[in-house]
């Protein structure tokens, strides 16, 4: 009975595994293993995890800590079937299909076993960075790379998130082997993705930590990024020629000035402000954006310009205010709950994870990445830790009294 045990825990370790490879890597797995290996695996998923769901929905505190989740999804369902946006039944199946994955990856990992989930994220990301090196360039005349997702700005943006995932291990199994590999990977991968964005979000995060570290109150702390800010504005003018003649460095700008980048996307997010005016309660329908786009602006978008790099502008465009202030409401409430708590202890770099895919997401439309649901769960998860550690210290203050 024992060893059918220890097989059933392999088998769903394994299965669990493979679900957060597809989750980080969808587009390797598919060129791999053919388009509909990813609903194979889901569906495996599900079938495995139909027992953790039905008892995580039924109990009442994560229920009750679920709910700004799932009010949010059900206004987002309920926008999805009143205005779809589309008559394709194909696209129509694909965004329920996306909404039920939401939650299942919330409901199964909001009380997994988290260090273990975490070092499975860790392997997952490293191996896209391993992905990344047999690579080639994303297009004839750039030398951008990226992992097993096919946008190097969405893969920029899971290694910040494995950056903090990495320190947060560090500081458990203070192993240097291990840091030394995260960090090599990192820096290997975030240059090869080449993501101005990612380069501006981890020196916002850097200021985060600097501010934990130096333990200041907010004016002192805003004084010192201040001064901080303009010795590196006055250090970059000094050596400004030596750092744009690093080649990575000039790799980034020099993408950044040929694409014209931050124009397409203003075009593109002027698009998206005028399919909020037109239908401010509805939006233009799920994931509908990027077909919708040439239609509410004067300029010729091209084919890259089309999407809405932006989460926020997403959730507005697409469904409307009402389920843009319930995923306002969901963030605000996972990113306040145990705040002083979280960022006096460990979790604090699995906070930093989430931050990292928010600030991303003003370049980037993630709402629907199932890996950024992934990191929604594990920061839900540490709420639930921190909830079960205070209820046994009040049990304990009750005993000993």
């Amino acid at each position: 009975m024992k060893k059918r045990y220890n097989l059933f825990n392999l088998l769903y370790d394994v299965v669990n595994l493979v679900f957060i490879f597809t989750l980080y890597n969808d587009n390797f797995f598919v060129e791999k293993f053919g388009p509909l290996s990813l609903r194979v695996v889901f569906a495996v998923f599900i079938i495995l995890n139909l027992r953790r769901m039905y008892k995580n929905i039924t109990n009442r505190v994560l229920l009750k800590q679920l709910i700004p989740f799932l009010v949010f999804l059900l206004l987002s369902l309920s926008s999805l079937m009143i205005n779809p946006g589309t008559n394709d039944p194909t696209k129509l199946t694909n965004n329920l299909l996306l909404l039920i994955s939401m939650f299942v990856i919330t409901v199964c990992y909001i009380n997994y076993n988290f260090d273990k989930v975490l070092y499975m994220v860790w392997v997952v990301i490293l191996s896209s960075v391993i992905i990344l090196a047999f690579n080639s360039t994303i297009n004839k005349w750039t030398f951008r790379k990226t992992g097993g997702t096919a946008d190097p700005n969405e893969f920029a943006t899971q290694l910040l998130a494995f950056s903090m995932i990495s320190i947060y291990l560090f500081r458990k199994n203070r192993n240097y082997i291990f840091v030394s590999i995260s960090a090599m990977a990192f820096l290997y991968g975030l240059f090869q993705a080449a993501s101005l964005s990612s380069f501006l979000a981890a020196f916002v995060l850097g200021i985060f930590i600097l501010i934990k570290y130096l333990r200041f109150a907010f004016t002192k702390s805003i004084i010192t990024v201040t001064i901080l800010a303009v010795v590196g504005i006055f250090a970059f003018i000094s050596l400004q020629d030596k750092i744009l003649d690093i080649q990575a460095i000039d790799n980034v700008l020099g993408r950044t000035e040929k694409t014209g980048t931050a124009k397409t996307r203003f075009q593109s997010w002027n698009a998206g402000l005028n399919m909020l005016v037109d239908k401010p309660i509805l939006g233009v329908g799920m994931n509908n954006y990027a077909v919708n786009s040439p239609k509410y602006t004067r300029e010729n978008l091209s084919q890259d310009s089309v999407a809405p790099h932006n989460i926020y502008l997403k959730s507005l465009a697409e469904s409307g205010l009402i389920v843009f202030l319930s995923l306002v409401i969901f963030l605000f409430d996972m990113l306040t709950k145990y705040f002083r708590t979280i960022v006096n202890s460990d979790y604090f770099w699995i906070y930093l994870a989430v931050v990292a895919f928010l600030l991303m997401g003003f370049t980037l439309g993630l709402n629907y990445n199932k890996y950024l649901w992934l990191t929604f769960a594990l920061l839900m998860n540490v709420h639930n830790q921190i909830y079960h550690h205070y209820k046994l210290i009040r049990l304990n203050k009750i005993q000993e009294s």
